[in-house]
């Protein structure tokens, strides 16, 4: 999904860009974009190399271990986060060039707040991804090392209340704008998650709802979840439904920031 994504950006024509100097951020972008492919190239090569030695790691180490591979692909997609939100900054700058100065003070308002809502929402599908990363990374013995190690529960517990803190800033920023309506499918989704969280460590992050504790704790889904095993894979699957679903609404609420 990454390469088809970045190969339609780059079949772009960037002609008008090169020529016309009033959108340099978003030439800076598109000319960042290119080098992609050549680092995800390379990077992909250290995994293949890589993996099948520390898959055989047990325990905390390899958990680690794991997790190291990716974790270097964090700071690179901040700064692409940062890149693109300076050139929809400017597109819309040069957009509001071209609107007629008389335009109400509702639009002038929804103008300023449309970049940080999708810099909001973008670090919350980040977050989201994160944490999928570091519960993937301890495998099918996630677990039972959370279960033994006092350290590992912590840095478990500090992910989801990251994610959780991210997606508690955009949704209150969301209900800011009355045409944008918060998804109840992210929040199933979100319901759903919470309680493969809770079967992989047997307890909440203190950063959970009160009300989200109390529904899952008095449902028959936690009942059947006690005699469930934790399953990495379901837990890979629900976790990119969400992830899929954040990046379907950040690409449009793109979109319709660039067309505004």
């Amino acid at each position: 999904r990454t390469d088809a994504m970045l190969k339609d950006a780059l079949d772009q024509d960037m002609t008008p860009l090169e020529h016309g100097g009033q959108l340099d951020e978003v030439l800076g972008l598109a000319l960042e974009l290119k080098q992609i492919p050549a680092w995800l190239k390379r990077d992909r090569q250290v995994l293949t190399r890589q993996c099948d030695s520390v898959v055989q790691i047990k325990g905390v180490e390899g958990w680690m271990r794991r997790l190291a591979l990716v974790e270097k692909f964090n700071p690179r997609i901040d700064v692409l986060i940062l890149s693109l939100l300076r050139a929809l900054t400017e597109i819309r700058q040069c957009n509001a060039s071209n609107i007629n100065m008389s335009d109400d003070e509702n639009n002038n308002d929804d103008r300023d707040i449309m970049p940080e809502l999708l810099w909001k929402w973008s670090e919350a599908k980040e977050a989201l991804g994160r944490e999928r990363a570091f519960v993937c990374a301890g495998g099918s013995e996630a677990p039972a090392i959370v279960a033994r190690s006092l350290e590992m529960r912590q840095r478990l517990n500090e992910c989801i209340q990251e994610k959780d803190r991210r997606i508690d800033r955009v949704l209150s920023l969301n209900e800011q704008q009355a045409s944008n309506s918060t998804p109840n499918a992210l929040h199933r989704m979100l319901e759903s998650l919470t309680l493969l969280e809770w079967t992989l460590m047997r307890s909440f992050a203190p950063s959970t709802p009160i009300s989200m504790v109390h529904k899952l704790l008095s449902a028959q889904a936690t009942a059947t979840a006690k005699d469930q095993k934790f399953q990495v894979e379901q837990f890979f699957d629900a976790s990119t439904t969400a992830i899929d679903f954040l990046l379907t609404l950040t690409k449009g609420l793109a979109a319709a920031s660039c067309a505004g």
